[in-house]
């Protein structure tokens, strides 16, 4: 039953998330007042953020997977 509760959870949380960051992309996209040179750097900032997590994600699920018993007590 958790990981039910989490699942959806989860899939709620990553709709949320989709739709406010389309909402933002939408919204900066269609801005009279901000130059287009402008849009592409936020655009691009943005993006490399969200690969930076993901990657960050990645690799901590990666060493947790390695690394059960360790525990860093010496």
């Amino acid at each position: 039953m958790l990981r039910i509760g989490y699942a959806l959870m989860l899939i709620a949380g990553a709709w949320l998330v989709g739709y406010f960051g389309f909402r933002m992309i939408r919204l900066l996209v269609t801005a009279p007042h901000i130059h287009p040179l402008m849009k592409g750097l936020i655009l691009c900032a943005g993006a490399g953020i969200a690969i930076t997590l993901c990657g960050l994600v990645i690799e901590k699920r990666r060493e947790d997977k390695h690394a059960p018993g360790d525990n860093d007590e010496d």
